[in-house]
């Protein structure tokens, strides 16, 4: 499921960069970085993919995957959303985060 999401994050990267959003990932798969680039590369995936370990995972009680954080300029999750996620629905989120930042 991480992988067909993939795509979407690199688009929303693609048109939210300017913005001051920062697509940021996290692989919890318990391989290497090699799998990472090889599936990066494939994708042309333009944000950067981090290992994560399992005490990440537990940092950000992760029950699922995949999962998605929105996290503020100030280090606080404002959003989080557990399953797939369409790019309509996160642009929501991030509309209403930004215009709440503005204020």
């Amino acid at each position: 499921p991480c992988l067909q999401e993939m795509p979407m994050l690199a688009q929303l990267h693609r048109e939210w960069e300017e913005r001051g959003v920062t697509v940021l990932g996290i692989s919890l798969d318990h391989g290497d970085t090699e799998i990472i680039t090889h599936y990066t590369n494939r994708l042309g995936i333009p944000y950067p993919i981090l290992l994560g370990s399992d005490a990440v995972a537990t940092a950000y009680q992760v029950i699922a995957l995949p999962a998605t954080y929105v996290i503020d300029t100030n280090g606080m999750i404002t959003n989080h959303i557990t399953g797939l996620v369409n790019i309509e629905e996160l642009e929501a989120v991030l509309n209403s985060q930004l215009k709440s930042q503005i204020q």
